[in-house]
Order: C-alpha cells, then structure tokens, then sequence
C-alpha cells in the first residue's frame, strides 16, 4: 500500500514537514504530532503520498547544529539517496521523492 499520512516527533528540538500528493501539489507545513488531528498532527490527506520534506530545528542545548536525514522508497522499488532537511546541494532537491511515484516506506534519523 503506498503511504498517504505521515506523522513525526523528535525527543529534543522541533521539527516541520509537509508531504505532496500524487497529481496534486503540496500540503501544508505540519509542526505537531497527534495521529487525531487533521490540521497540524499529521501531514497528508488520505491519497498517496509521492515527496516528502522534514526540516530539523536543533535546539540551544545541542551543538553542533544537526539536520533530519531522509530517504524513501517508491512502491515495490528500492531506496533513493538520502536527503538533508530541506537542502538544494550535491544532487539534492530539497526533499525525497519523485512526482507521480508513489512512496512505500520512509526512513528518518537526526544526525
């Protein structure tokens, strides 16, 4: 099943993250993590999900600065390279995914 919703937390610092939908555009920027709530505890909106952008914000209490390290899978295929927060460098385009793939699985650390 292609992924439609996605949800995150950090245990320090804060992160945003939007998704785009297949043959539609991106959703909104999501701060919050509750699975209930619509507006600002998930990104997604029921249909697939082909990119996704999550940006780290590294408190104070941690140094050096850290990014959220990302990459997906389109269905049924393997792993793209990965991607930092939302960064436009050595072969990357600000977020994980390609329009008009589906994703099928998600992989996130902070480093």
């Amino acid at each position: 099943s292609p992924v439609t919703d996605f949800a995150m937390r950090v245990s320090e610092g804060s992160v945003k993250y939007r998704v785009h939908v297949k043959g539609g555009n991106w959703l909104p920027y999501v701060t919050g993590y509750d699975i209930n709530e619509s507006k600002n505890g998930y990104a997604g909106n029921g249909k697939p999900i082909d990119a996704i952008e999550i940006y780290y914000n590294t408190p104070d209490t941690i140094r050096p600065y850290q990014k959220a390290k990302y990459r997906v899978a389109p269905l049924g295929g393997a792993y793209y390279s990965w991607q930092f927060d939302d960064e436009k460098s050595n072969g990357q385009d600000g977020y994980a995914g390609v329009f008009g793939r589906e994703i099928g699985k998600v992989q996130v650390t902070i480093e």
